[in-house]
């Protein structure tokens, strides 16, 4: 902390006496010369930090759209309960409540969520059936002694 300091007083000395000198070459007082450079150096720093904090709010908006697109483009194709059962695809968010329009009826349709657990399973055609083919084997020798 105490080095980041120094860096910047630093920092700030060395610009404002390489700004100063060179309106004083000009031909502007030195004071004058003094209070310009640190002028300057501050216009500076606050329009960096001013475009700085544009890009980055710029930057923030672009990803947060960029999220709600993909927000959209979770859904469901769902049916009307109306007796025109039309098909629609819905945008499902799981932090708020789902309801549509439907464009058939013009009536409000509320959506429910559930969600179910399943085992994750092997296909059969990747396991290995060796062992299970040497146990019949075995028991075909076992009964009739010809399968050796």
């Amino acid at each position: 902390m105490k080095n980041e300091l120094i860096k910047q007083l630093a920092f700030f000395v060395i610009t404002t006496t390489v700004l100063s000198l060179l309106f004083y070459n000009l031909g502007v007082n030195l004071i004058l010369s003094l209070l310009l450079g640190i002028i300057l150096q501050y216009g500076a720093y606050n329009g960096f930090v001013y475009l700085i904090d544009a890009f980055v709010s710029f930057k923030g908006t672009r990803l947060q759209n960029e999220k709600l697109k993909l927000l959209a483009q979770q859904g469901a194709e769902v049916t009307c309960p109306c007796a025109l059962q039309k098909k629609e695809f819905v945008p499902i968010r799981l932090n708020q409540p789902n309801y549509y329009k439907c464009s058939t009826c013009s009536k409000t349709v509320g959506l429910f969520t559930a969600i179910e657990t399943a085992l994750v399973t092997e296909p059969i055609a990747n396991t290995d059936i060796s062992s299970v083919e040497q146990i019949i084997l075995s028991k075909l020798n076992e009964s009739t002694g010809k399968y050796q």
